[in-house]
């Protein structure tokens, strides 16, 4: 019996694998860095005043009537273009196109809603987590569930965990989410001496829990960012943290770090996606930012950051969000 579970164990892996590849595959061009930023945004939930995503309303209208495709490729590859995008409003079609029960095409939409970061299918993806037909949706289901990392969605996701669904990306999202109701459980898996990754994922999120119900978590917060200094990995949950607390002390700290040499493209986007959510200071930072160094790839990144809320006569269609 254990052979068979560490065999079938190995088999799912691979099947989530394969999925994820094909859902890298069939993205069609990146979109451009202030889409991403956009985006990013938008699957953190937040929304900021002024917020224009540079992507026109035919575009977005096209693919949305692909999502009605008989070809389930061609939805698929609709969602991935939308989700990519930050398209919310896109959520409920991509939502009623996740058919073709028997095949990895709802996997994959299911993929694409939860890079939405919107919670209302927080409900539809939990149900199709614990749904036992198709393998496939339902470990696609959780790490979408993941990927919203809501508040709402704490009790389903422990009840998968404790099932042994997906538990390293439940675990690395229960300490996304940072909701105290989970430390009990976080408690008994840290102190488990079954599996070294999964205690240690554990310990991550108890720290990270604990230290959002702090009195005062932005200085822990700015001292993780600023640890990229000394050639630390990357924290990219503290700057998420920080956007969302909205908390402008957070400001120099991100400012710095988008200019750091070990810094890559996607953890620039992260840090210009913080200081938009900043308010002024944050807005402030960036042009500064421009000014000072307009060709270097900070200054580039904070300019297309920049294009979101200051549109130029340059800059393609704008749909308002």
């Amino acid at each position: 019996p254990g052979a068979l579970r560490g065999l079938c164990g190995l088999i799912a892996a691979f099947t989530l694998v394969m999925i994820l590849g094909q859902v890298i595959a069939t993205r069609r061009a990146a979109p451009a860095t202030s889409v991403r930023i956009a985006a990013t945004l938008v699957s953190w939930g937040l929304t900021i005043d002024g917020l224009s995503i540079p992507v026109s309303t035919d575009e977005i209208d096209r693919h949305i009537a692909q999502l009605e495709s008989p070809d389930g490729e061609v939805r698929v590859r609709a969602a991935n273009w939308l989700a990519s995008r930050g398209v919310r409003e896109a959520g409920p079609h991509i939502a009623a196109a996740m058919v073709d029960e028997g095949t990895l095409r709802p996997c994959q939409l299911a993929h694409s809603l939860g890079h939405l970061g919107d919670d209302q299918w927080t409900g539809l993806l939990v149900a199709a987590a614990k749904q036992t037909r198709n393998l496939d949706l339902g470990a696609c289901a959780t790490i979408a569930l993941c990927e919203i990392a809501s508040p709402s969605s704490v009790d389903a996701m422990l009840e998968l965990c404790k099932a042994g669904e997906s538990r390293w990306t439940t675990l690395e999202a229960l300490g996304r989410i940072g909701d105290p109701s989970a430390l009990e459980f976080l408690q008994s898996v840290a102190d488990s001496p079954r599996d070294k990754a999964e205690r240690e994922l554990a310990q991550l999120a108890i720290e990270r829990i604990e230290l959002m119900q702090s009195s005062d978590p932005v200085p822990d917060l700015v001292a993780r960012v600023r640890k990229v200094h000394a050639g630390a990995r990357f924290d990219s949950w503290a700057v998420r943290a920080i956007a969302k607390l909205h908390d402008a002390r957070g400001v120099p700290a991100l400012q710095e770090a988008l200019d750091r040499p070990q810094v890559t493209r996607d953890d620039r986007i992260l840090l210009a996606a913080g200081l938009l959510a900043l308010g002024q200071e944050g807005t402030d930072s960036l042009r500064e930012i421009v000014v000072t160094q307009p060709q270097s790839r900070a200054g580039l990144t904070a300019l297309a950051a920049l294009s979101l809320i200051e549109p130029t006569k340059d800059t393609q269609t704008i749909v308002s969000r």
